[in-house]
């Protein structure tokens, strides 16, 4: 929330407990488009033995009723430390160009992405149901997940890729090109 502060974005905290959600208003007129990235930690305990690693124990709060009452480290793994920075990054290259920036770009940090704690309500359903999707709402959201492949590049998957309820089939319409990779 800070870092997005710093970058003149307009900055909600504690939605859905502990996500933020920040608003860039391009310089000149275009939709309203969100791009998400979780942020919670995961209970796992860290041991790469870098300066940096997380020492933080808690006590178990998941949904693996195996785990309850015991003490457990977090951190940000599954690329979730890579997925938020992966979006401040986004929103620090548009910020530095805001004013040709066309349309409001919708910054989504999600937590509880990989469950909401036993007894609580949280994540998406929460951040929903307090309006996330509203005043400015998206057009589009783009979500995003490391994964294997080519560094450098981008795939979209015409399967399901993550978790997920629901699929749906999407016909493009265009001009006709070739690519090198179909």
């Amino acid at each position: 929330a800070q870092r997005l502060r710093e970058l003149g974005l307009t900055v909600q905290t504690e939605v859905a407990h502990t996500g933020v959600v920040a608003i860039l208003r391009g310089g000149k007129p275009g939709p309203v488009v969100a791009i998400r990235s979780e942020l919670d930690a995961l209970p796992v305990t860290e041991q790469t033995g870098l300066p940096y690693a997380s020492t933080v124990s808690v006590p178990y709060s998941g949904n693996d009723f195996s785990q309850a009452g015991k003490t457990v480290g977090v951190m940000h793994a599954c690329g979730h430390d890579a997925h938020i920075a992966i979006v401040l990054g986004v929103a620090e290259v548009l910020a530095k160009h805001k004013d040709s920036l066309p349309g409001t770009v919708k910054f989504i940090f999600q937590p509880a992405e990989e469950g909401v704690p036993v007894g609580e309500k949280g994540g998406a359903r929460l951040m929903i149901e307090q309006g996330v999707l509203a005043e400015p709402a998206p057009q589009a959201i783009f979500g995003l997940h490391v994964g294997r492949g080519v560094s450098g590049s981008l795939s979209i998957s015409r399967e399901r890729t993550t978790a997920a309820a629901d699929t749906f089939v999407a016909t493009v319409t265009g001009a006709q090109t070739h690519g090198a990779f179909p």
